[in-house]
């Protein structure tokens, strides 16, 4: 594996020179195939999170013989040089803004009204 090669060049080449099918991959590692494809691509944005991939990453080497830790220490590397973005919170929000952390809070102020609403007016 080259420094540059990124992880998912270097994953669906060394899976073709095995000759071994993208569906077989997803079938060994319950993996869905759509998040396959996607770290073939590099679409790193398109899987769930930097645990997971690492995960993914370390299951699909090993499906198709190779270093598990070796391969997820390359996608490490290429993650701190900002080769890859794993920044979840800068495209799709998982985090929600300051404003969002509230709305636990004000449906149970909504609940508890209901609650001495209707308490109320069967006390009548």
């Amino acid at each position: 594996m080259s420094d540059t090669e990124s992880i998912g060049t270097y994953l669906r080449r060394a899976r073709e020179l095995r000759k071994i099918p993208l569906e077989d991959v997803s079938q060994a590692t319950k993996i869905h195939i759509r998040s396959l494809q996607a770290l073939e691509r590099d679409d790193i944005q398109s899987l769930p999170g930097p645990v997971f991939t690492r995960g993914f990453i370390q299951s699909y080497a090993r499906t198709i013989g190779l270093n598990a830790q070796e391969a997820v220490l390359h996608f490490e590397e290429q993650s701190e040089n900002g080769a890859l973005s794993q920044s979840k919170t800068a495209r799709t929000g998982w985090l929600k803004p300051k404003r969002w952390r509230m709305r636990p809070w004000i449906l149970f102020v909504a609940f508890l009204t209901v609650v001495f609403a209707a308490a109320f007016l069967s006390s009548r």
